[in-house]
Formats: C-alpha cells, sequence, structure tokens
C-alpha cells in the first residue's frame, strides 16, 4: 500500500490541487516502478484507490499513524500463463501537434 507523510502545509495551503499534484506526482512514479519490477519476476499488479473510501478502516487495521495517508493499493499476485504484448493503437491516432485533431 503506497503511502506518504501528510504535513503541516497540506492542510493550510491556499492550493490544495497543487498539493495533490505534488503527493501524487511522487507517489505513482514509485507505484509504477513497483509494478515494473513485479511484472519482470512474473508477477501481475492492478493499482486501484477504491478502497480509499474506508481510508480510516484501512489505517485501523494497519495501525498507520495520523500523519500517514494512503495514496492506494497495488494488488500483487502469481499470474496463470504468460505475459503478452498489449493490444496498442498507433501513436499517430493518439499523440497531437498544435491541436486536437489529426494533422492535415
Amino acid at each position: 500500500m503506497p503511502c506518504y507523510t501528510r504535513r503541516v502545509w497540506h492542510a493550510v495551503s491556499p492550493h490544495p490541487d497543487l498539493v495533490a499534484a505534488s503527493v501524487y506526482g511522487s507517489v505513482y512514479p514509485a507505484v509504477w516502478n513497483l509494478q515494473l519490477a513485479a511484472r519482470a519476476r512474473g508477477l501481475g499488479s492492478c493499482f486501484t484507490a477504491a478502497h480509499l473510501r474506508f481510508e480510516s478502516e484501512a489505517a485501523a487495521l494497519l495501525a498507520l499513524l495520523d500523519n500517514i495517508r494512503q495514496a492506494g493499493l497495488v494488488a500483487l499476485a502469481y499470474t496463470e500463463g504468460r505475459f503478452r504484448s498489449a493490444r496498442r493503437p498507433l501513436v499517430a491516432d493518439l499523440a497531437h501537434r498544435d491541436r486536437w485533431s489529426p494533422a492535415p
């Protein structure tokens, strides 16, 4: 379970969305690295934040300190079978330059 330390300035910041961007911008790359390392070792993973509706109950189960907040949950498990390449759309269908519409 990725967590972060809630700082005093988080609560008093006049820009809560900047606080969130700062916090999650630090946590999510670490989560992604965990998922990549797990996959290299044959483990599948899934990131979710659905449990945060019950954050206080989860914190109590884990005996987290009051200033520790959960950023999500990563489920890890050995998978059946082998990993295969995901079907991905062409970059040209997703990337845009200078406008949202496709280039002429």
